[in-house]
């Protein structure tokens, strides 16, 4: 069995400031489409009850506990309100596009870096244009979701992290992503999957145990600190008429048409090349069937962000059907 581990990171095959250039301009595709269909023609207002309902303690379960975002956003408007900028709801929505747009050019910039590992330079951002081509689906019916660019960013260097054997990334990467979405923790079986066999016992679980401490540290805490809070899904179910997430996922036909859509022609692919995908990403396939019953039960199927995450372990699948991986990399073979 080969390992990962020891091995130094290979270098991004793109000239760097191309694949920069290219995860800015197409953040900002993304990012103006989002503000102006979702937030600043229709619903600025409702950005601005939403974000001081979480910063004064007020929202509903589970959007208060993700403090993350919104903290992050009210920091910059209160300094750019004392720098002069308005005080009003149109500053605090550009002030929402501005991180948006920072952070998606680092998610999308760190999708390029995470697959040049594998592929040449044209399927690398072939790759990307995967992700960026269903984006639309993942803003679908929502005009705010501040967290759901940073979720993917977490799950993007914890997958490098252990790509690249700077396993020690992890607990702090759980720790700062948690207040953002707790769907970060599933970081932790992917990691366990992937370095199953490949290092000592005794460390493996070591830093499993640093990872589960540096997930409930701030899970819990929020809960102590904001008390129980009644969950914004049972006045959606009412409304539904649905006695639980499980039946409205089963009976609405959007969820399936939205999830069908949104991995699209990598549904099929990722059985016909399973055996030739890296052992990293077979391994890290862990979670999906997790992420798939988690949503099922207690998410919505329709909400296509929420599988942000583990849109990396499909697209390579895609991208193999065009061809094989290098044959430079002896720890992608099969096991």
């Amino acid at each position: 069995m080969c390992s990962d581990r020891g091995k130094s990171p290979k270098k991004i095959k793109l000239p760097l400031i191309w694949a920069l250039a290219i995860s800015i301009v197409f953040s900002i595709i993304t990012v103006y489409y989002h503000h102006h269909v979702y937030i600043t023609a229709p619903n600025s207002v409702a950005v601005a009850l939403n974000h001081f309902d979480v910063v004064q303690g007020e929202a509903k379960a589970p959007t208060q506990y993700r403090i993350g975002p919104y903290w992050l956003a009210h920091v910059v408007f209160t300094q750019a309100i004392l720098l002069g900028a308005p005080n009003d709801n149109f500053t605090l929505a550009g002030v929402y596009t501005t991180v948006r747009l920072i952070v998606t050019a680092f998610a999308y910039f760190s999708l390029l870096v995470f697959l040049s590992r594998w592929f040449d330079p044209a399927r690398t951002v072939l790759g990307l244009c995967f992700l960026v081509a269903v984006n639309p689906l993942a803003t679908f019916m929502y005009f705010h979701q501040p967290g759901d660019p940073w979720t993917f960013l977490f799950f993007m260097l914890g997958l490098i992290a252990i790509q690249s054997g700077r396993d020690w990334w992890l607990p702090l990467l759980i720790l700062i992503g948690t207040p953002f979405r707790e769907t970060i923790v599933l970081l932790l079986p992917a990691y366990l999957a992937i370095r199953w066999g490949e290092i000592p016992f005794t460390r493996l679980w070591s830093l499993v145990a640093a990872m589960l401490v540096a997930f409930l540290l701030p899970y819990l805490g929020l809960r102590w600190y904001f008390g129980p809070i009644e969950s914004y899904v049972v006045e959606h179910l009412r409304e539904h008429q649905s006695p639980n997430l499980f039946v409205y996922n089963l009976t609405q036909p959007d969820c399936w048409m939205v999830t069908l859509l949104y991995f699209n022609v990598l549904w099929i692919a990722v059985p016909l090349v399973w055996r030739k995908l890296p052992r990293l990403i077979r391994r890290a396939w862990i979670i999906v069937p997790i992420f798939f019953i988690i949503h099922l039960i207690w998410g919505r199927l329709v909400e296509a962000r929420l599988f942000l995450p583990i849109l990396p372990l499909f697209i390579p699948a895609g991208l193999l059907m065009l061809g094989p991986i290098e044959p430079e990399h002896p720890q992608d073979s099969p096991e």
